[in-house]
């Protein structure tokens, strides 16, 4: 069986329900466009990123780059950019495999101190004249690895004999 109803006539609450939906919607003047505000919350993840880095003292990348952005390798082929990538989180074959094999760590053999990048890079007087022929004096991680990597990085590497270890 059906009844018809009469609409909302009658109703108060629907009679004002009825008078709301009439009126015309307000206007929102501060509109603003979706790519400013992805924008703007991608400013604020940057900034809150940047202060989680920064509590991080012991991250051996801090030395590399102590800002959060993107490193980019320029104009280097797949193997180079792989190669630069390993130098710049320190994890290469040469330094790490012993981890897969579950060896003893490797030690440099002028030094007898652990090998690890950096000292490969910056410390160690076995290679103190190819790193002065392709670097020059005073070289540091960040000059060797950072944003624009040393134009001589690779050829430091082939030279020294372990661009193919990395």
């Amino acid at each position: 069986m059906f009844c018809w109803i009469p609409g909302h006539s009658g109703i108060i609450g629907n009679e004002m329900a009825d008078k709301a939906a009439r009126r015309p919607a307000t206007v929102v003047d501060n509109f603003v466009p979706l790519c400013d505000a992805l924008q703007a919350v991608k400013n604020q993840l940057t900034k809150k990123w940047q202060r989680t880095w920064e509590e991080q003292n012991q991250n051996k990348l801090h030395e590399i780059q102590p800002m959060v952005k993107p490193l980019k390798n320029y104009a280097l082929n797949r193997k180079h950019s792989i190669v630069l990538n390993r130098l710049r989180i320190g994890h290469t074959r040469l330094t790490h495999k012993f981890l897969l094999f579950s060896e003893p760590p490797p030690t440099c053999t002028r030094c007898q101190c652990l090998l690890y990048v950096k000292h490969i890079l910056v410390h160690c007087p076995s290679f103190d004249i190819p790193r002065r022929k392709h670097f020059g004096r005073n070289i540091c991680l960040k000059d060797l690895l950072g944003a624009t990597p040393h134009p001589n990085l690779l050829h430091f590497l082939h030279d020294i004999g372990i661009y193919e270890h990395i």
